[in-house]
Parts: C-alpha cells; structure tokens; sequence
C-alpha cells in the first residue's frame, strides 16, 4: 500500500495539535492550582497577622482555618492528576512530532538520503513511535502497580 504524502503529514498535524491543545489544558490546570494554593496559603499568613492584630474584627476562625485546608486540597488534586507530568510529555510529544515533519518536509537528518515513498514510511514509523511511547507513559500514570505477591 502506498502512503500518500497528504496522508502522513495530515496525520502529523493532527497529532501535533492534539499534543499541543493537551499540554496547553494541563500547563493551565497545573499553573492554576498552584497559584491558588499559593494565594490561599499566603491569604492565610495575613489573615491571621490581622486576626492577631485587631482581635477578632470580624476575621472568622472558620474562614481562617478553611484557607489551608483549600490550599491542601488544591495542590493534592494537581499532584494526584499529574498535570505537570502530562503537560510536560504531552510537549516534549508534540515537539518530536513537530520537528520530524519539519526533517521530513525539508529532506534533511534520516530522510535526506531516502526516495520519497522510503521517506514518508520512516516519517509514519517514527511518528507512530512517539505516539506509542506517549500511550506508555501515560498507561503507566492511571494503571495501578500490581502489588507484590499479587497474581
């Protein structure tokens, strides 16, 4: 079966923007929650510094002590969901993707020495290999670790 080049390249930019809209989705999630458990942990600090300061003024113990246990809750969700991780791999993915098309397209690295169809096959395999090593890494984060001695 012959691979048309149209093919292969369509495949590459649909797999670039997919990678690409995924890192974006994970770099914003991960930088939210962080920001906000940081704002809420240092909202805190002052909270209490003026809840010292000016007696009770207002300042509910309830709101004062709800601010950490927030903050806790956001960075465990960012940690358990791995967004930094994924959005770190889902990248690096779409830049190997991005510069083997950019090889390809201008004939240089493994493809400068091959003939066309030879070309778009090496472009397809390496392609589909930073794809089926992405679908690893991300099995291995929501598959669990069998336990030792269990069958």
């Amino acid at each position: 079966m012959q691979i048309k080049n149209d093919d292969v390249e369509a495949f590459c930019r649909s797999k670039i923007g997919f990678y690409d809209r995924y890192a974006k989705r994970n770099m914003v999630l991960f930088g939210g929650y962080q920001v906000l458990a940081i704002v809420l942990t240092a909202a805190t600090s002052v909270l209490v510094a003026a809840k010292t300061h000016l007696g009770d003024g207002g300042t509910s113990t309830i709101l004062v002590a709800s601010l950490p246990a927030i903050a806790t809750v956001c960075a465990s969700v960012s940690a358990l969901f791995q967004f930094q991780a994924k959005w770190i791999s889902a990248r690096a993915s779409c830049e190997a993707i991005r510069l083997e098309l950019e090889a390809f397209q201008l004939h240089v690295g493994a493809y400068g020495t091959l003939a066309d169809a030879e070309a778009r096959g090496e472009l397809a395999r390496r392609v589909l290999d930073v794809v089926r090593g992405e679908a690893a890494r991300w099995k291995a984060i929501v598959e669990p670790t069998p336990k030792a001695g269990a069958r």
